[in-house]
């Protein structure tokens, strides 16, 4: 190692020292819990989805879970003003008993002195070592949360390059304890295919149909920019009361079909409705007979051009032909026009 190179590294190692409250790192020790719990917090920094999850220290290796959440809605009414009408409070927190279990886990790492005189160079040799190394290690905690089944005592990463023997994982863990929440195929045996011809048409599908099984009363449906929805194949299904608000733009793209049932009354407002189909356009009402109310419509125009048709022509007793023939004709080659237009709709 350099000489310079040397300086920098003692530096470094001072900063460590003084990071972790020792007086040097070149022997082994251990940081308090408050040090941990920083250092733990540059690792999910380093990561876009860690920090969205939660990330929680405990002190003992077994234990139980500690968190809930409200398993029911709890706003409601009482009118106590009657006899015998009292609040009835309620334990809604889902805290159902998970258990955990810690195990050691490493992070070994090193540097070869010639690239430690390479990296020399770099003003913020120091900060770049730490944050690629945390970098690593939330990458890794990713990695074990998605593929982790188990947690060796000496794990080999030859056999499991995804880290499948460090710990178990997020996916292992529901596996372990709610088996019932795990989708393991679809149409086809052992498998879950994305694509076309596969279970759903595309992953944001796959997405959207696994969010339907979250308790509805426990969704939020604001959606403040825009949102597309692209689908092979849609059902949804509306028991009860739904609101949706949209701040921006909202596109719904749905190239097989898609079938909306309201038990109840359904309203929709706008500035500007716009219907715009590839193939026919059907408008029915159980209320009648099921007629397609665009077919009604057309057959109300065929009426109308067939009687304007005649009247063109029509031989009024005092005079030889109305003299309005020709503007009725112009009024029945114009209402033709659209209700060949409508036909191209229809059908």
């Amino acid at each position: 190692m350099q000489q310079s190179t040397r300086q920098l590294f003692n530096a470094m190692l001072a900063r460590f020292a003084s990071t972790y409250g020792v007086q040097d790192v070149q022997h082994s020790f251990s940081v308090t819990p408050s040090i941990a719990q920083k250092l733990q917090d540059k690792i999910v920094e380093q990561s876009t989805f860690l920090s969205k999850i939660n990330m929680l220290p405990v002190d003992e290796l077994k234990g139980q879970n500690i968190l809930g959440f409200a398993a029911s809605p709890v706003t409601s009414r009482t009118d106590t003003s009657q006899p015998g009408k009292e609040r009835q409070p309620r334990n809604v927190m889902g805290l159902e008993a998970r258990g955990y279990e810690l195990h050691q886990t490493n992070a070994d790492v090193s540097m070869p002195y010639r690239l430690i005189d390479v990296w020399a160079k770099f003003p913020d040799f120091a900060e770049r070592y730490a944050r690629y190394v945390q970098q690593r290690m939330a990458n890794d905690m990713e990695i074990i949360g998605w593929y982790g089944t188990s947690a060796a005592a000496d794990t080999d990463m030859q056999t499991n390059p995804l880290l499948q023997d460090v710990n178990k994982g997020w996916l292992q863990y529901m596996r372990d304890n709610l088996p019932a929440n795990i989708l393991s195929q679809g149409n086809t045996a052992n498998e879950l295919r994305i694509g076309a011809g596969g279970d759903w048409a595309n992953l944001d599908i796959a997405v959207n149909d696994m969010l339907q099984g979250i308790p509805q009363y426990t969704q939020t449906t604001t959606v403040q920019g825009a949102r597309a929805v692209q689908a092979a194949s849609q059902q949804t299904t509306i028991a009860g009361k739904r609101q949706t608000q949209i701040g921006a733009d909202d596109t719904t793209i749905v190239q097989g079909a898609s079938t909306e049932t309201a038990s109840g009354d359904k309203r929709i407002e706008a500035a500007n409705i716009t219907l715009q189909a590839a193939g026919a356009l059907t408008l029915t009402s159980s209320k009648g007979d099921g007629t397609n109310l665009f077919t009604e419509l057309l057959a109300c125009l065929h009426e109308i051009k067939a009687a304007l048709d005649v009247l063109a022509v029509h031989t009024h007793p005092a005079t030889p032909k109305i003299v309005e023939g020709p503007t009725v004709a112009a009024h029945a080659a114009r209402l033709g026009t659209h209700k060949g237009r409508i036909e191209g709709v229809v059908g």
